[in-house]
């Protein structure tokens, strides 16, 4: 009503199931069609940008990953001093003591070639009137539930978590795991994290 468009399921010879299948394949193709298109900018900076799975390459021994996290989002930059380093946020989905499910995320570090070691990331906002030493974001956050794309795109606009870093900063390589991102937070990532700008 109202559309113009009406359609009568029951004449469909096509059984309910295999239709809603179809559907849905049919929406996740549509979502990669713009995921790709958003990923145009990102990928004309950089020969080397992934919408594929963490390169092992990165982490062969998974010193960084640990045993049971995964990457989804990973970026290595570099500028003209030459200094670089490499960004992953990975994702940890475990239970409380009381089997609650949480969802942990965090953003490392490495810069210091050839990038083994590597540190929790944080932002220092330096002292205020009455501070001497001013105080430390560490970007390692716990969810109870599971986060949202608001959840998730504010969290990552905190932490300033970006493929590009402005005039100083070029990507060299980066990626994000579509797959399985998808499969963790149940919805494809925008790249630029629900940037505004």
């Amino acid at each position: 009503m109202g559309s113009g468009f009406e359609t009568d399921v029951s004449m469909m010879k096509i059984p309910m199931p295999t239709l809603r299948l179809q559907l849905q394949q049919q929406t996740t193709i549509l979502w990669v069609l713009l995921l790709l298109s958003s990923l145009a900018g990102i990928a004309q900076s950089s020969a080397h940008f992934s919408t594929s799975a963490f390169p092992e390459t990165w982490d062969s021994r998974r010193s960084l990953r640990g045993r049971n996290s995964e990457v989804v989002a990973w970026a290595h930059f570099h500028d003209a001093q030459p200094f670089e380093y490499r960004v992953c946020l990975l994702v940890l989905i475990g239970e409380d003591s009381l089997g609650n499910t949480q969802y942990w995320i965090e953003e490392q570090y490495s810069n210091k070639k050839p990038f083994k070691k590597w540190n929790t990331a944080v932002i220092h906002y330096g002292p205020t009137e009455g501070e001497m030493i001013g105080r430390y974001d560490l970007h390692l956050h716990k969810f109870d539930h599971r986060p949202t794309a608001d959840d998730i795109y504010a969290l990552l606009e905190d932490w300033m978590f970006s493929f590009e870093k402005g005039d100083r900063f070029e990507l060299i390589e980066g990626g994000l795991d579509v797959a399985l991102w998808k499969a963790i937070f149940g919805f494809v990532p925008d790249p630029t994290f629900g940037s505004k700008e």
